[in-house]
């Protein structure tokens, strides 16, 4: 895409002082995406399931793992990588450290 179109993304991204990033086994993510799909929408997609169980392994472009950790890498911020289903208690932990004040 042409600059301009990248311009206010490329703005926001330089302004995170920290970025978080929570990453969930497969089996656990693609079990609460069916109960939220259900939950909202009284279905479940399964092309969306499908896609989305695919995250892990997906190409380095759409939404993939691969495509998020090269985004990472380019960050100036501190990242703060949360693997793993934790209370929200346990998350808060973690990321408390490192919010500035």
């Amino acid at each position: 895409p042409p600059r301009s179109t990248l311009f206010p993304y490329t703005t926001l991204f330089r302004s995170f002082d920290l970025v978080v990033f929570l990453q969930l086994e497969t089996q656990i993510r693609v079990a609460r995406l069916r109960e939220r799909e259900m939950r909202v929408y009284g279905r479940v997609d399964p092309a969306f399931i499908e896609w989305a169980a695919r995250y892990d392994v997906g190409p380095p472009t759409g939404r993939s793992l691969k495509k998020h950790e090269h985004w990472l890498a380019s960050r100036k911020c501190p990242v703060v990588r949360i693997d793993g289903d934790l209370t929200t208690e346990e998350r808060l932990a973690r990321i408390e450290p490192h919010i500035k004040r």
